[in-house]
């Protein structure tokens, strides 16, 4: 995937905050990238801020564990958004 499509993708999502570069997930969506390797596919889950610098995206999780990638490795994402009915908080209400 590319800086472009992430951002994209990202922008299109509602209770999300941008932050210069970074973008803040709402305390109840939850992001997992795909990044594939050689030897196959590693889902990276649990990711509440994505960051898209000009050389390589930054995943961060509430935890503060940070996950460097070059976007070519980016395979796809997955987003899990609230159950219908449920009222999201907004980003960075956590």
């Amino acid at each position: 995937m590319t800086h472009e499509t992430i951002g994209a993708i990202i922008g299109e999502l509602p209770a999300v905050r941008r932050e210069g570069e970074a973008y803040l997930l709402a305390a109840d969506h939850e992001a997992t990238f795909f990044v594939g390797a050689a030897g196959g596919m590693l889902p990276v889950g649990k990711i509440h801020r994505i960051e898209l610098r000009k050389e390589f995206l930054l995943l961060e999780t509430l935890k503060r564990e940070r996950f460097y990638f070059d976007y070519a490795d980016v395979v796809g994402m997955k987003i899990d958004l609230p159950e219908p009915g449920k009222q999201s908080h907004g980003a960075g209400f956590r």
